[in-house]
């Protein structure tokens, strides 16, 4: 090895000495390329719409059932009301945990 090889001159250092009893995990990640970004970004968009879509065809079966079908019986009624609510309360449950608000 010569004199400038990187790992004989770089200082070497244990991030485990500064915390020796604890589960502190240390990583370095090379930065996200631009056409890893558009895809990830992409992904998440899809799921995003794919999840929103799920809820309001949820909603609205439910809407539907308990308004507007005057054939629903006791049973769908109760499906559409725990739908109805389940979903009310996930909604208010995020927005009551999101900071800054």
């Amino acid at each position: 090895m010569s004199d400038s090889d990187p790992e004989k001159s770089a200082p070497k250092f244990d991030i485990g000495e500064l915390f020796p009893n604890s589960d502190i995990e240390f990583k370095v990640q090379p930065p996200e390329s631009e056409g890893d970004a558009k895809v990830r970004r992409f992904k998440e968009i899809i799921g995003f719409l794919l999840a929103v879509l799920i809820v309001l065809t949820t909603m609205a079966t439910a809407i539907y059932l308990l308004f507007f079908r005057a054939e629903s019986d006791a049973t769908e009624k109760k499906w559409a009301l725990g739908s109805i609510s389940t979903v009310l309360g996930a909604v208010g449950g995020y927005l009551v945990g999101r900071k800054g608000l």
